[in-house]
């Protein structure tokens, strides 16, 4: 199963955007400019050129849809359990693979009056970071950088401390000091926050996967069935981290080629 999840991965290319976004209006593909890897082209006068047609690229276009279309064009499976939860009081750790259009389930979860945080990756040039961050604040998402010291985890305490939802992508161990989990059969890291944040705050935890559709997006939310806890704080965060890798391993299952992974996903994949 791993060797057909990767035989489906996109490959990143560099193309100019325009005829890419004619193509997928043609055929109904959904289109998405990742940050990390293109949105440098916005700023960049050497290949600006090449990113006239961004505005045509579902992950900015969908910025411009009125709430009621956003709506109209989102189903969902297990939404009331994000209700639920905001109901109980405790916020709610959302856990996202990098599945379909991620931006499309957060704008649809705060125009249905979720309040929610995002985690962002620090990109570089700052001018490309404030430029993701401000496309998200304007959907009514409050955004925090993820940053290599501890103010990450306060301002996420505090947010859940304030019933909010906080999505967090964590499918991609950015520091290299994740914990290591099985996933399609082989072992690969992955981000130990969302656990370390479950086992501090007792909040508790949705996985949330976003499928393209022919009329727009399907989402869908797992309760994460917390493994019993040892008191040992490791082996609970390995536990929980394990349970995610479970259900992304679900998720991903349901639709490889919505995955979107530009990296190596397992260690052996880099040599």
């Amino acid at each position: 199963m791993r060797e057909e999840v990767e035989r489906a991965q996109p490959r990143e290319r560099v193309a100019a955007l325009g005829e890419d976004g004619r193509i997928a209006r043609e055929r109904g593909i959904w289109l998405h400019v990742d940050g990390a890897y293109g949105g440098w082209g916005l700023l960049d006068d050497r290949v600006g050129e090449r990113f006239g047609d961004v505005a045509t690229y579902d992950s900015f276009a969908i910025e411009e849809w009125p709430d009621e279309d956003v709506l109209a064009n989102f189903t969902w499976d297990g939404d009331e359990h994000l209700f639920r939860m905001a109901d109980e009081g405790n916020g709610t750790i959302a856990v996202l693979p990098h599945l379909g259009n991620w931006d499309a389930s957060a704008r649809a979860m705060a125009d249905r009056g979720l309040r929610m945080v995002a985690v962002a990756e620090h990109l570089r040039p700052e001018r490309l970071f404030q430029l993701f961050v401000q496309q998200r604040e304007r959907y009514g998402i409050e955004v925090v950088a993820l940053e290599a010291h501890h103010s990450v985890g306060k301002a996420l305490t505090s947010a859940l401390a304030n019933n909010k939802l906080i999505g967090l992508l964590s499918d991609r161990d950015l520091t290299g000091r994740g914990i290591e989990v099985e996933m399609f059969g082989a072992k690969r890291r992955m981000p130990a926050g969302p656990a370390m944040l479950a086992l501090s705050t007792g909040a508790p935890v949705a996985v949330v996967g976003t499928f393209q559709t022919p009329n727009g997006w399907h989402g869908v939310v797992w309760p994460l069935d917390m493994p019993e806890r040892t008191g040992d704080r490791r082996t609970d965060a390995t536990a929980i981290t394990q349970a995610i890798a479970d259900a992304f391993e679900r998720l991903i299952s349901m639709s490889p080629p919505d995955w979107h992974v530009f990296e190596p996903a397992w260690p052996e994949d880099a040599d």
